[in-house]
């Protein structure tokens, strides 16, 4: 890649099913000290999170940053499947993104990282799980924006009650979103979308809706705005949740967790406290706070669910002080 950190370079890579599915934005040099991956989740495409991996790559050359999204939430084709993505094939398209930057580095003493957000928090575990199985500290640095993946059975934290407000919340738009992503596929799309909008509206008529009003508006300024036919089918991540539940197993697999040992592969965890829901467990976020050393957990004032996009300077100056150390 040259040294000029304020090059873009796309790269296309292979996903199940497409041959060349994916995309990973590539800003920095190969002879940088940091790699960092990023990946987003419902309903963002890499833009989201291109400012902040271009911010590092242009402010120090010691980075190398590839941003990448979800298979088809993309919008450069329209041949993705239209069944969607199962999990594993999600963390498959995620490892070969994470695989192709790794090489792009020449510095044999990098250190990789991983950002994520939302879905992309809950990939993002399993992938860094998965790939530090193979390969011992492969992800030496865990960054999560506002969804913290569950803790390992090993670490024996009890869950905090979610609350009937809460449990209500959740389970209402998620089953919302897999209903109108299965309507959508299997009956049409002129169904769907009324289901999608009409319940929608009924759940934010009631209070509610998962985001707050600072979350909406941040959605709102995004252009351009994906089409409600390409918004729905973006729903795929719920109905499969729902479709591993309907099967009896557990909604998240075992291995979709933050390390059982954070000195050894810390974790940053940063979240908005304006929003209806948190998106974390009490109880395993304040074993987190105990835990010192490079892990952390930040809450970020004046922010919501997109608190990289409503507070960028204080979520990048986070993230560059906890790579770095």
């Amino acid at each position: 890649m040259g040294t000029n950190n304020k090059e873009e370079v796309v790269i296309e890579y292979a996903i199940p099913g497409n041959d060349a599915g994916g995309r990973l934005f590539v800003y920095g040099n190969s002879k940088a000290k940091h790699v960092v991956v990023f990946c987003a989740g419902f309903p963002d495409d890499c833009s989201t999170f291109q400012p902040l991996a271009r911010r590092l790559a242009a402010e120090d050359p010691n980075y190398l940053c590839g941003v990448t999204c979800l298979p088809g939430y993309d919008n450069h084709h329209d041949n993705f499947k239209k069944d969607g993505y199962t999990f594993d094939e999600i963390v498959a398209s995620l490892r070969e993104a994470t695989k192709i930057l790794r090489n792009l580095a020449t510095n044999n003493s990098c250190q990789l990282t991983g950002v994520f957000h939302d879905w992309g928090s809950l990939f993002g575990a399993m992938c860094a799980t998965r790939m530090n199985q193979e390969v011992n500290q492969y992800f030496a640095n865990l960054v999560y924006f506002d969804v913290l993946p569950p803790a390992p059975k090993s670490l024996q934290i009890p869950r905090a009650k979610l609350g009937f407000r809460n449990s209500v919340i959740m389970s209402s738009y998620m089953a919302l979103f897999a209903a109108s992503f299965g309507i959508q596929r299997y009956l049409s799309h002129y169904m769907a979308a009324p289901v999608m909008s009409i319940g929608f509206g009924v759940i934010k008529l009631l209070g509610l809706a998962p985001t707050g009003k600072l979350d909406t508006e941040s959605f709102q300024k995004r252009k351009p705005q994906p089409q409600i036919r390409k918004l729905i089918y973006m729903m795929y991540p719920y109905y499969y949740l729902y479709k591993r539940i309907f099967a009896g197993k557990k909604p998240l697999p075992s291995d979709c967790h933050i390390p059982a040992n954070v000195n050894e592969t810390p974790v940053l965890y940063l979240y908005g406290p304006k929003k209806n829901i948190a998106y974390h467990d009490a109880n395993q976020l304040n074993w987190l706070k105990k835990q010192g050393g490079k892990t952390k957990v930040v809450e970020v004032a004046n922010a919501g669910h997109w608190l990289y996009l409503q507070q960028p300077d204080i979520c990048y100056q986070e993230v560059k002080k906890f790579i770095e150390g």
